[in-house]
Order: structure tokens, then C-alpha cells, then sequence
């Protein structure tokens, strides 16, 4: 990321985030930085206050983020192997989708396969696909 290229982020850049987070990156101030509309950085002043305040909290908030990263890793072994579980027995492999902040998984079932699409149906009502 180039902090001297900030006006030249494009609109997925934005969406993202990520010139909020050049510009907490070159901000010279906690004050600057605390002007900075964004939740993520909010909460990383925060922790980083907290630490500087209190160094004892450091080795507990490593532990926490260590244990998380834990957690993260043993799910995605788990979506991998579960996926090779899937395309083992001829099922197709799982949709995923994160745009909502939840994580949400479709598996199909071997009927699913079955079905022709062009019987599918989008209804207004919950915008649930129907045959």
C-alpha cells in the first residue's frame, strides 16, 4: 500500500476500507486518527491505548488473537476437508458467501443436481429460489 497514494483510490479501495486505513497509517497523531470514521480502526486505537497503558494486557490480548487465529485456521482444515468429503460422494462443491458479515454455506444435495434450473423461480416474497 503506497500512503503517498491515497487520493488515487478507487471506489472498491473505499468500499474496502483500506483508505481509511492508509490514512490512520499516516496519521501523526492519536487525535488524527481518532477523526477516522471507521469501527476497525476505532477499536485498534483502543487495543493499542490499553497496551501502551497497560503492558500486562499485552500477553493477554496475544493469547486471545492467537486463540482466534486457531479457531480460523481449524475451520477453514475443516471446509477443505469437507469439500473433498463432498466431491468424493459426486455432490457439488458448497457455496459460500460472507457479504452479509455472516458466513453462510449452501451444500446441495444430490436431488439439487437433478433439477432443471430452468424451472427455478425467484419469488419476492423472502427471495427464496423455488421450484
Amino acid at each position: 500500500m503506497d500512503l503517498t497514494q491515497i487520493g488515487s483510490a478507487n471506489e472498491d479501495h473505499k468500499k474496502q476500507g483500506l483508505v481509511e486505513w492508509a490514512m490512520a497509517f499516516k496519521a501523526d497523531s492519536w487525535e488524527e486518527v481518532g477523526k477516522i470514521n471507521n469501527h476497525s480502526i476505532k477499536e485498534a486505537v483502543k487495543t493499542m491505548q490499553l497496551i501502551v497503558s497497560n503492558p500486562s494486557e499485552k500477553e493477554k490480548i496475544r493469547m486471545r488473537e492467537d486463540a482466534r487465529r486457531d479457531e480460523i485456521t481449524t475451520f477453514g482444515e475443516g471446509v477443505d476437508r469437507k469439500c473433498r468429503e463432498l466431491e468424493d460422494i459426486g455432490l457439488p462443491a458448497p457455496i459460500f458467501n460472507n457479504s452479509t458479515f455472516i458466513f453462510k454455506t449452501t451444500v446441495m444435495s444430490a436431488s439439487f443436481q437433478e433439477q432443471l434450473m430452468e424451472d427455478a423461480s425467484i419469488q419476492r416474497k423472502n427471495a427464496l429460489i423455488e421450484n
